[in-house]
């Protein structure tokens, strides 16, 4: 979303008051989670981004029905077929992705971009991967070091973080 993919990353105190403002209700099942994005959209981001590079698109699952669209984005985007849903984010987030916790589709996301990383099937280019959630990423579901052995020694190898 916006905090993430092309605002202005000159100012770490925008970001972190952001954050903060968030930090009380983290997930979207949590009570005063929208609340808590709308007052950093009026606060922080403004209503519209503030430059062309700062645009985000919004692609919700709608596929499964419990995953509400991102409040951040401007834009939201509607695909009838899951799969491709899927891979056209993959496909189309040159500048990266950050994974929240999640389970299979998540999972199965992480890894069909994993594959066009390391085959370079997005022209020849591997992008950004950023697994949010390190506990989650790492004990739950141990996709971490997995992913972590798959880059490891290649080009796209500081691409990927666990935080």
């Amino acid at each position: 979303a916006r905090l993430a993919a092309g605002e202005p990353a000159d100012d770490d105190a925008r970001l972190a008051a952001a954050l903060a403002l968030l930090a009380p209700a983290p997930r979207y099942t949590d009570e005063g989670w929208l609340a808590a994005a709308w007052t950093v959209i009026d606060r922080i981001l403004g209503p519209t981004p503030a430059s062309a590079d700062a645009r985000s698109v919004g692609v919700p699952t709608w596929f499964y029905g419990h995953e509400p669209p991102t409040p951040f984005a401007p834009v939201i985007a509607k695909y009838f077929e899951n799969s491709l849903r899927e891979d056209g984010l993959v496909t189309i987030a040159g500048r990266g992705i950050v994974f929240a916790e999640g389970s299979a589709g998540t999972i199965q996301e992480v890894f069909q971009d994993a594959a066009q990383n390391h085959y370079g099937t997005v022209d020849g280019v591997a992008s950004p991967m950023v697994l949010l959630g390190s506990a989650h990423w790492t004990d739950r579901y141990p996709v971490a070091p997995l992913l972590e052995r798959m880059v490891a020694g290649r080009a796209n190898e500081a691409l990927v973080r666990v935080l």
